[in-house]
């Protein structure tokens, strides 16, 4: 039997290697363009979502200036509050009913400075938590309308948002406050709903927010592998392959890491203002 000769043999042995290693500069080719476009695409969408959120709470805290800066309505809280006449109470009802209807409020408030609720829509009565308090008393103290962060509770009511409205009377040196108006938002009727919304199908994709609280991360909103997370879920701030744990440390833009349940992912990281 023929023997190949020594060049043929090494010839061959150069092709094959050449076709490996054309092969894996393919594979790094495709892998790094694939990972350009995945990159190119969550910026996309994060901006999005970044966008979308923005865009609600400044609509959140410009219904709270529209009722803050309305004069005539002021007024009659104080002519309310002074003689307690049935047809001032029914007019500020109707008006807190407007913003629950046409800009889907959970519940609309009156409350007296020191937080003590006066009016509400859903006849709630309990002491405000704690995150609204704490908002009023700044509303006040800055003479602006605010926005609280996410809060759940007292006494069930749904994770929520509170844009507070503090309400002033008399002019100039006189001006002082006699209470402010807290507008609910559930989280679960729009912002949630927003926030895990995808414009791209995707099996696996979802938008996280999150805060640092401690030191840990706390997780806001509903996550979509694992249920049961807004306001409960955490990690510690030392597990910093987590995108989560970048993100409220400041870290923007694309980063690799792994996820609350500990699986691979490309993400994006951005803030939300204010």
């Amino acid at each position: 039997m023929k023997k190949f000769p020594h060049v043929l043999i090494t010839a061959l042995a150069l092709a094959m290697l050449a076709l490996i290693a054309g092969g894996i500069w393919f594979y790094r080719s495709q892998e790094r363009h694939i990972r350009q476009g995945i990159e190119s695409n969550l910026n996309s969408i994060a901006e999005l979502k970044v966008s979308q959120i923005a865009t609600y709470r400044e609509d959140r805290i410009e219904d709270a200036s529209v009722i803050m800066n309305n004069a005539a309505f002021a007024e009659e809280i104080e002519n309310w509050m002074a003689n307690g006449q049935t047809t001032d109470y029914e007019n500020i009802l109707t008006y807190f009913r407007s913003f629950q209807t046409y800009f889907d409020y959970f519940d609309v408030l009156l409350v007296d400075p020191d937080g003590k609720v006066l009016i509400s829509i859903l006849d709630f009565s309990s002491p405000l938590h704690n995150v609204a308090q704490g908002a009023i008393d700044t509303a006040i103290g800055e003479h602006r309308a605010i926005l609280t962060d996410l809060h759940e509770g007292p006494n069930g009511l749904p994770i929520h948002i509170d844009s507070i409205a503090p309400i002033f009377v008399g002019d100039g040196a006189s001006s002082h406050a006699i209470g402010a108006v807290v507008l609910q938002s559930d989280a679960t009727e729009y912002l949630y709903p927003l926030i895990q919304s995808w414009p791209t199908p995707s099996a696996t994709a979802e938008t996280l927010l999150v805060r640092k609280d401690g030191d840990s991360v706390l997780y806001l909103n509903e996550l979509r592998h694992q249920q049961n997370t807004a306001l409960e879920l955490r990690i510690l701030l030392t597990q910093t392959d987590q995108p989560a744990v970048m993100a409220v440390n400041g870290t923007e833009g694309y980063f690799e890491g792994k996820d609350y349940r500990g699986v691979d992912v490309l993400s994006v990281l951005k803030p939300i203002p204010d």
